[in-house]
């Protein structure tokens, strides 16, 4: 990644984050195969690249995103647009920008303009950069926003364990690869095979723990989203369909459990009525996941904020080392919205079976961050 190409993705966080959205930079976009298939024998081979997410849940219970591509070089405008309109298809966004320096040319507006793609090139980069910092004016000075903090956290994870690499994978890779849904049980399910080897002791552990938070808050609001969507009267059902996929992938997941209990049956015989359980529908943390959903569904509004703090938790042990001051422009405080995010910490730690140090350090720095 070119200093320059990083610059500009720094600014457009910034406007982003000006704008109320949470950020994301790097997304990889890739696909499973098979390892006799890939030249290097690895099971991923990767399509592309988001240089900028954002990522917004709004109180009418929608998550809207916004992706941007961000490049210095002047060239194949026009390629780029339309590869900007596949990669919108394929991540599902609501919103995409074409990012360049320079200006471009009137025919390049117009294909953008018939693609619903917005331009922010020449000097309508430097008006929009304008507005922001007119906006907030600690906007462009925070070690937050400057790209620096980032870079460390990179930098960070970059040295986690080799045998911990699958979980540097799934929250590089995986996650965004998996449908929405899927997260629900992979992200509980990575943390859980590899929790004998994580210590919250551990400053990379407890950064690479903080991530998967943010990640994890993406797939509560999504859930949230598709439970408000197909009936908030009944969440728990909503909730059930949502892990499967809807009614008919919910119905033929209890058929097959049932069925499996009457093989056992037949099995053991009248053994199998006193065993313990061992198909079940639902995985074992169910209800403590419909408890989350629940609580993010009748707050809303508090919802709303939880993906930005969770994103200034993310990035912010380096900078409490500087300044225990939380600058206000850049994150209006809402305990509401604090303990939500506490919630999702102390669940994932007790789902997957982690050192509950992992969810007490965590709220520890959330507490002393956005106490009042």
């Amino acid at each position: 990644m070119s200093e320059k190409d990083f610059h500009l993705k720094v600014l457009v966080r910034q406007i982003f984050w000006n704008e109320g959205l949470s950020t994301r930079l790097n997304v990889k976009l890739s696909a499973l195969i098979p390892r006799n298939t890939s030249k290097t024998r690895a099971p991923i081979e990767e399509y592309t690249d988001l240089d900028v997410l954002g990522i917004v849940f709004t109180p009418d219970f929608r998550l809207r995103l916004k992706i941007a591509d961000c490049k210095t070089s002047p060239k194949r405008i026009p390629e780029r647009l339309f590869w900007l309109e596949g990669v919108r298809h394929f991540f599902k966004a609501d919103e995409c920008y074409l990012v360049r320096p320079h200006d471009v040319t009137s025919s390049s507006r117009q294909l953008a303009a018939r693609l619903g793609i917005s331009l922010i090139c020449g000097k309508d980069f430097q008006v929009l950069m304008q507005i922001a910092a007119n906006e907030s004016k600690t906007i462009s000075d925070s070690p937050f926003l400057d790209g620096s903090l980032y870079q460390a956290r990179e930098q960070i994870l970059s040295s986690l364990e080799g045998k911990l690499d699958p979980l540097q994978k799934y929250r590089l890779t995986y996650y965004w690869l998996l449908k929405p849904r899927q997260n629900l049980q992979q992200l509980i399910s990575f943390l859980g095979d590899f929790q004998p080897h994580l210590r919250a002791d551990n400053e990379t552990h407890l950064i690479l723990f903080s991530d998967y938070v943010w990640l994890y808050t993406i797939t509560i609001l999504q859930t949230v989203e598709y439970v408000v969507a197909t009936g908030i009267s009944d969440i728990n059902r909503s909730t059930q369909q949502y892990l499967f996929g809807g009614e008919l992938g919910l119905r033929e997941r209890e058929s097959l459990v049932k069925q499996l209990g009457e093989l056992r049956y037949i099995i053991e015989g009248k053994q199998a009525t006193s065993a313990k359980e061992i198909f079940r529908t639902l995985p074992p943390y169910y209800d403590g996941l419909l408890e989350l959903v629940t609580r993010f569904a009748r707050k809303p509004k508090a919802s709303t904020k939880t993906l930005r703090y969770a994103e200034w938790l993310n990035l912010s042990e380096a900078f409490l080392t500087k300044s225990s001051d939380l600058p206000q422009e850049l994150i209006p405080i809402d305990e509401v919205s604090v303990k939500l995010l506490n919630d999702v910490a102390i669940f994932i730690t007790e789902a997957s079976g982690l050192n509950k140090d992992f969810s007490s350090k965590y709220i520890e720095l959330s507490n002393q961050v956005f106490a009042k």
